[in-house]
């Protein structure tokens, strides 16, 4: 339903009135409502995206290097070729962090890479003090201090200042020594996700100054919500934590330093529980980049939904003012082999009324509302219908 070409989301990036897509296929750019591909850069696949210095910023590609943006939108090819046999020498970049006049760039085997006056220095396993394992970088994070943080695949949280390193894994008390992202509240207090799988808790608070653990959310810390492999915590500018899982089974959830609320991809309209970046634009509005495409939310006292047309339905007018207890169906016609198998309907706010699978074309399903304001969705096994249902008495 857009100019996107394949429904991979890896990364997102806003500044300047745009909002940046990164995909499996290239990189594509949000502004003025509208949604286009950017045809001045190859169809790469791009795991990072990093804001630089006036008007630039950095993309990391899967297995083709690092690429420079200027503001006039000429690209700069870094690379194991471009760079020679002292410079990148892995064009398998995962990670990004921009400094004042430094890069750091975090690889897939060969460690961290600074660049800094136009000189590559290489960081990894071989040279580094205590030799941890520290070649496949997920996170990069630079804070003041010349302090440099590296979440890693197995040696969790690496922290290096000046030419100490120090290592802060499951000896420590992290749940998990992968780390899969770094988010910095300030200098002191760091959000870590990590994981790889379905078991454990990946969400972790760290005071990083006094070197101390505050908090691994549990259930029991979390309203009952699990948080496993956790791929990606943005903090929005009401200083909510955005908290992205990459399991495919826990949805998205965002905590406001008090309560926890989780969304699933049926009644939130994620396109998937997938997710691997967020963003903010300028006006509030939070982006997801997901497995299934891009998902954006509003808030509605409370309920976030994402917003779409409506497709292949009908609308019907059902008679005002009504009485309590109105009884509503809801059918999907059988256009093919397309299948119903979920219904929600919320109030607005957030409180659920029908949440129900199902298996079967063309069935009606009565439930029974009092007036007032819903949102309906319906999910078959290709689209998903939103509704927004307004009942008088």
């Amino acid at each position: 339903n857009s100019a996107l070409q394949t429904s991979l989301i890896t990364r997102l990036l806003f500044f300047n009135d745009t909002l940046w897509i990164g995909t499996d296929k290239g990189l594509y750019f949000f502004a003025n409502e509208s949604l286009e591909k950017e045809n001045a850069f190859p169809d790469l696949f791009i795991k990072a995206l990093e804001k630089g210095t006036q008007g630039t910023f950095w993309i990391g590609t899967g297995c083709d290097g690092v690429y420079h943006r200027k503001a006039d939108g000429e690209y700069i090819a870094y690379n194991s070729g471009t760079t020679g046999g002292n410079g990148l020498l892995n064009d398998c970049i995962l990670s990004l962090s921009v400094g004042i006049d430094s890069l750091w760039v975090g690889t897939e085997g060969n460690g961290v890479f600074l660049f800094y006056n136009n000189t590559w220095t290489s960081y990894n396993s071989g040279n580094v003090p205590g030799s941890p394992d520290m070649n496949h970088i997920l996170d990069v994070e630079t804070t003041s201090g010349n302090q440099l943080w590296l979440g890693t695949v197995s040696s969790g949280l690496i922290k290096k200042t000046g030419s100490l390193w120090v290592v802060y894994d499951s000896l420590f008390g992290l749940p998990s020594n992968r780390v899969n992202c770094i988010t910095p509240v300030n200098d002191t207090i760091f959000w870590l996700g990590l994981g790889n799988g379905n078991q454990g808790n990946h969400l972790v608070k760290m005071d990083v100054k006094n070197e101390t653990i505050l908090q691994v959310y549990d259930t029991s810390a979390s309203n009952g919500i699990a948080h496993q492999n956790i791929w990606q915590i943005f903090i929005d500018s009401k200083k909510r934590k955005w908290i992205g899982p990459n399991n495919g089974q826990t949805g998205l959830t965002v905590y406001n330093d008090t309560s926890f609320y989780a969304y699933n991809e049926f009644e939130a309209g994620l396109r998937s529980l997938r997710i691997y970046d967020f963003e903010e634009d300028d006006s509030s509005r939070i982006w997801a980049a997901t497995f299934r495409g891009l998902s954006v939310n509003t808030t509605v006292f409370g309920l976030e939904i994402e917003e779409e047309p409506l497709l292949a339905v009908q609308p019907v007018l059902y008679p005002n003012p009504v009485t309590i207890g109105l009884s509503v169906y809801f059918q999907l016609s059988e256009i093919g082999d397309i299948n119903l198998r979920k219904i929600t309907l919320a109030d607005l706010t957030g409180r659920i009324i029908l949440d129900d699978m199902y298996n079967i074309s063309g069935l009606q399903i009565p439930f029974d509302v009092s007036p007032g304001c819903y949102v309906l969705s319906a999910w078959t096994d290709r689209q998903r219908f939103s509704y927004k249902l307004i009942i008088t008495n």
